[in-house]
């Protein structure tokens, strides 16, 4: 049970990381940005970059789970 509750603070800590990041580019972004193209192309990196994370972090919980569960 410890080793798993380790696995998932890890997988929430590169999550967290990487949502945080993509806000952060956004918002750098953002104040360069001048036409709405501009400002709705960051929207969209951003919005691609947090499915990313979150597709990423799933695949790392199922492949945990799986493991998990072919040990026991």
């Amino acid at each position: 049970m410890r080793e798993r509750d380790i696995k998932m603070r890890v997988i929430n800590s590169i999550f967290k990381g990487a949502i945080e990041k993509a806000y952060t580019d956004a918002r750098i972004a953002m104040t360069s940005a001048v036409t709405p193209e501009q400002k709705n192309l960051i929207a969209a990196n951003r919005r691609n970059a947090i499915a990313l994370a979150i597709t990423a972090a799933a695949m790392r919980m199922g492949e945990r789970v799986t493991a998990d569960a072919s040990h026991g």
